[in-house]
């Protein structure tokens, strides 16, 4: 073969494989800035989207799309953001008055990122007492005491460092 057949194989082979083996798709992840947040409507976190690429790193310039599943826990402060020089695109995580788990997400066009935010209760507020109405002299009876905070979430201890 003459130099000229090589040189348009190659060539050939460059149109072909060039396109097939591009970027590999951009992959997110979403992370918080803390473990527990409270539900008194007036506590945050930074939630943080990374968008990295296999073949380039860091991906800046990515539209990031961040919701939260269900609004009784809380909301975003901007649904949306750019990624910067270093993959990252942030938004703040506000919450309302329910505690229990948020579900978030952070979408991308290819992909999606989820990340479970823990909301522990707000401090007690008010304990409600059940007991049998009638009490028989010298017998015990129980008494189931309530905590709840004024949200009306329970006190309970599914937020382990705390002292209930």
């Amino acid at each position: 073969m003459s130099s000229k057949t090589w040189v348009l194989l190659i060539l050939w082979l460059f149109l072909i494989v060039g396109p097939v083996s591009g970027d590999i798709g951009d992959t997110i992840t979403l992370t918080s800035s803390k473990v527990w947040v409270v539900a008194n409507t007036v506590d945050t976190a930074t939630l943080t989207a990374h968008v990295t690429n296999l073949t380039s790193g860091n991906v800046p310039g990515v539209s990031v799309t961040f919701t939260v599943d269900n609004p009784v826990y809380g909301s975003v402060t901007s649904a949306t953001g750019v990624t910067d020089a270093s993959g990252l695109a942030t938004t703040t995580f506000k919450t309302n008055k329910t505690s229990g788990t948020a579900i978030l997400r952070a979408t991308i066009s290819s992909n999606q990122a989820v990340h479970s935010q823990l909301i522990d209760h707000d401090s007690p507020y008010t304990v409600n007492f059940d007991y049998d109405g009638e009490i028989v002299v010298n017998e015990t009876t129980p008494i189931t005491a309530t905590l709840t905070d004024k949200w009306g979430n329970r006190i309970d201890d599914r937020y382990t460092t705390e002292n209930v």
